[in-house]
C-alpha cells in the first residue's frame, strides 16, 4: 500500500502466472488422485508377500492422502492479496 492506501501491483511474467495456475490445478486434483491410490492399493497389497512391505506401502500412501489434503487446503486457502499479486 502506498501512502493514498492504493494497492501496489507487481506485473507477473506471463510465463511466471501460467505456472502458478498450473500448480493450483495440480493441487486441487492430488487429493483425488490420492483417495485414488487408497482405493486401488488394497487389490495391489495383496500380491506382496512380505508384510512389512505391505505396511509400508500403506503407509506411504496414507500419508500421500494426507500431505495431499493439507496441501490443498493450504493453496486454497491463502489471503487473497498473496496470489493476486499486490506487494506489501
Amino acid at each position: 500500500m502506498d501512502q493514498h492506501l492504493h494497492a501496489r501491483i507487481v506485473p507477473t511474467p506471463p510465463l511466471l502466472k501460467s505456472v502458478g495456475y498450473i500448480g493450483l490445478v495440480i493441487s486441487l486434483i492430488a487429493p483425488f488422485l490420492a483417495v485414488g491410490a487408497l482405493l486401488n492399493v488394497r487389490s495391489s497389497v495383496r500380491t506382496i508377500a512380505n508384510s512389512a512391505t505391505k505396511g509400508g506401502v500403506w503407509v506411504i500412501v496414507i500419508i500421500g492422502v494426507i500431505v495431499a489434503c493439507a496441501e490443498s487446503l493450504w493453496s486454497c486457502g491463502g489471503h487473497p492479496t498473496w496470489y493476486m499479486g499486490f506487494a506489501g
